[in-house]
């Protein structure tokens, strides 16, 4: 994984998206993947609209979960 990061950060011109493919993969192979499809509260797919997210539940947070929570942070998609 390493070794294939750094072979796309040499190769491509800008360098942010390889360092955030590197990350998430990295983050799944430990076992701390955050959930960014689906709500880590309910299991309701995401939707195109203002989210919030919880480092404890560990991803995104529909808004019919997170509303009124002071735990959560939103943030707008």
């Amino acid at each position: 994984l390493l070794v294939e990061t750094l072979d796309r950060i040499e190769k491509e011109d800008d360098s942010w998206l390889a360092i955030r493919y590197y990350e998430m993969r990295l983050l799944d192979a430990v076992g701390f993947r955050p959930h960014l499809f689906e709500c880590a509260n309910c299991g309701r797919e995401i939707l195109a609209e203002d989210q919030f997210f919880s480092y404890t539940a560990g991803g995104v947070i529909c808004p019919r979960c997170g509303e009124g929570l002071p735990n959560f942070t939103k943030i707008s998609l």
